[in-house]
């Protein structure tokens, strides 16, 4: 896969893992995360069933999903930031309701990054791409189970 020269870092054409300015936090990523989960993720393709899920954070949860933190940081970091947030997903019809939405409610309405448990189906991949639409994304898996660890705090 090649990256246009004007979205990577370093202003070079090549494959996205050999930037030089990118580090990929690939250890330690397993098939199951325990941690904070900053967000959740809502998927648009396939509507009206598309992938939902909450985002578990490898790095620092107060920031690596909250672009108004970003500001003045190198490219090359928020990259590196949004590169160690896990994405996790399950197929949901948005008329569906089911205990992970309710909890993935949770988790949006939270004021602070809410600890949780997440079993994958597989261990999570990376699939980069960097485009001028999207974030980018770190690995992603499917969800086999979602566990809050913690009673969020939603404020009133």
């Amino acid at each position: 896969m090649k990256i246009r020269s004007e979205l990577c870092p370093c202003g070079g054409v090549h494959a996205p893992w050999r930037c030089p300015k990118i580090y990929i936090p690939i250890q330690g990523v397993k098939d199951s995360f325990f941690g904070p989960s900053p967000s959740i993720f809502v998927g648009r393709a396939g509507y009206p069933n598309v992938f939902v899920g909450p985002m578990g954070s490898l790095g620092d949860a107060s920031t690596s999903d909250t672009p108004s933190k970003w500001f003045g940081m190198r490219y090359a970091d928020i990259i590196n930031l949004r590169f160690s947030t896990i994405r996790s997903k399950e197929m949901h019809g948005i008329q569906n309701k089911s205990r992970l939405l309710l909890d993935m409610q949770d988790i949006a309405l939270a004021k602070r990054p809410t600890d949780v448990e997440m079993l994958f189906k597989k261990k999570p991949s990376y699939k980069m791409a960097f485009s001028d639409v999207t974030q980018p994304m770190g690995p992603s898996a499917e969800l086999h189970k979602l566990t809050l660890a913690e009673n969020p705090k939603i404020s009133a």
